[in-house]
C-alpha cells in the first residue's frame, strides 16, 4: 500500500469487504430457511471442506467426523459451502441430522451471503476463507504446508488457526509441492477433528 500514499490513499486497518446486494442476502437467507427449518433458531456452524489446492486440504474423512461430533455434541446446524465437483459434500450431510450441504448450489456471492449467516465458521485454507472473513465473520482455519510467513492466515483478531508445529512447515506457498515426509503429509492428516472441535467449541463460548 506504500505507493498510493502519495495519492492520498491509506489503509483504514479494516481488513477486506464485500458488499453483497441486498436481493441476494434476501434469495440466501430465504433458501436456507427452505433446507434448515431450524436456521434462526440455533447456531449455525459453516464448514468450508474443499480448496483450489489438493495439497492444503484437511481430509474430507476429518470434515465427516468433525461433523458427527457436532451432531452429537451440539445443539447447531452445520452449513456445508463447497464446488459442483465436490461431491463428498453431500456425502457428509447425508449421515449425520442438522448437516446440509449447499455444494454446487450457490454462486460467488451466494456463498458469502451464506457465511455471513453462520455464527462460526471452519476452513480449509483457500480463497473462501478470506471470504468469510471480507464478511466480518471470524474463520477457524486449518494450516497445513503453508504459514503466516507467506501471507496466508486468517486477519480478524477473532479468528483462530489449527495446525502443527513441524520442522517440516512450511514447504509451499499452495501445497502443490511433493510431501517429503513419504508423501503422508502429516501437517494436515495429523490433525484431529477432536482438535479442530476443541477450538470450535472454545470460540463459540
Amino acid at each position: 500500500l506504500k505507493p498510493l500514499k502519495e495519492y492520498g490513499v491509506e489503509y483504514d486497518g479494516k481488513g477486506t469487504e464485500i458488499i453483497i446486494p441486498e436481493n441476494i442476502r434476501e434469495k440466501v437467507k430465504k433458501n436456507i430457511a427452505s433446507k434448515i427449518p431450524s436456521y434462526k433458531k440455533k447456531k449455525l456452524i459453516g464448514l468450508i471442506p474443499s480448496a483450489q489446492w489438493p495439497g492444503k486440504r484437511w481430509p474430507a474423512k476429518q470434515f465427516d467426523a468433525l461433523s458427527g461430533i457436532i451432531a452429537e455434541k451440539m445443539d447447531a446446524n452445520v452449513l456445508i459451502i463447497g464446488g459442483k465437483k465436490d461431491f463428498f459434500c453431500e456425502d457428509i450431510a447425508k449421515k449425520y441430522k442438522n448437516v446440509y450441504s449447499f455444494a454446487g448450489q450457490l454462486g460467488m456471492l451466494e456463498s458469502a451471503a451464506a457465511l455471513a449467516e453462520c455464527n462460526a465458521i471452519v476452513s480449509n485454507d483457500t480463497g473462501m476463507m478470506h471470504v468469510a472473513e471480507a464478511v466480518g465473520k471470524d474463520v477457524i482455519g486449518i494450516m497445513g504446508p503453508t504459514s503466516y510467513e507467506f501471507g496466508c492466515y486468517p486477519y480478524r483478531k477473532g479468528s483462530r488457526v489449527v495446525e502443527l508445529d513441524m520442522w517440516c512447515r512450511p514447504c509451499s506457498k499452495n501445497g502443490q509441492g511433493p510431501c517429503i515426509r513419504w508423501g503422508r503429509r502429516p501437517c494436515l492428516n495429523d490433525i484431529t477433528p477432536e482438535l479442530v472441535y476443541s477450538h470450535l467449541s472454545e470460540y463459540l463460548k
